[in-house]
């Protein structure tokens, strides 16, 4: 009988552990902050004026070899269809997380040789968790703004998620989504990469 219930706790410890290490890995990602920023108004209105992130041409991001951009390595996805130039400082993941709303995603896990929170993605998700995010955005009371990315029409989000401040940018890729989200503090990157974007 004390074998068994030793079996059984084992059992038991084992559904919690893995239910802790699924809420982390694919789950926490989602779930954000309801406590809006102190510094900023938070609002839920989409600004009328389109933002532009300047795109590179098809052309030189399709056709120039990666040694040609002097400070920048070059990311192709065969698979989805999208290729980037990003900063040499920062070191991509692909595939750090599994959930079956997430088709591919990319994780940075250092900038500058100092490894990150693993915070800052690139998402390629499914309309459910497209869906689940813009729930999460209303909650948070993110702002929202229209972004262009060449003939991409997409948004930006600045929210509160954890105590720390975010942006995200999302966007459509065939039947599915790009969630690029990072550290605000990061937002230079964000826009480095977004200004290359090509699919």
């Amino acid at each position: 009988m004390n074998k068994n219930l030793q079996v059984i706790a084992f059992v038991l410890l084992a559904v919690l552990i893995g239910t802790i290490y699924w809420w982390r890995i694919v789950e926490a990602p989602t779930q954000l902050a309801t406590t809006p920023s102190a510094t900023s108004t938070p609002t839920t209105t989409t600004h009328p004026v389109a933002t532009s992130i300047s795109a590179a041409t098809s052309e030189s991001a399709s056709s120039a070899p990666a040694e040609s951009r002097p400070g920048l390595k070059h990311y192709r996805n065969e698979e989805f269809g999208f290729e980037f130039w990003y900063p040499e400082e920062l070191v991509w993941e692909e595939n750090t997380f599994s959930s079956p709303y997430s088709k591919f995603n990319l994780t940075a896990v250092s900038i500058s040789g100092k490894k990150t929170n693993r915070m800052d993605y690139v998402n390629i998700a499914t309309s459910e968790l497209y869906n689940n995010f813009l729930r999460n955005m209303d909650i948070a009371q993110a702002e929202a703004v229209d972004v262009r990315l060449g003939t991409i029409t997409g948004k930006q989000y600045r929210y509160i998620s954890e105590g720390v401040p975010r942006i995200t940018v999302v966007f459509p890729i065939r039947d599915l989504y790009v969630i690029f989200s990072a550290s605000a503090s990061h937002e230079d990157i964000v826009h480095d990469v977004l200004g290359t974007w090509q699919q």
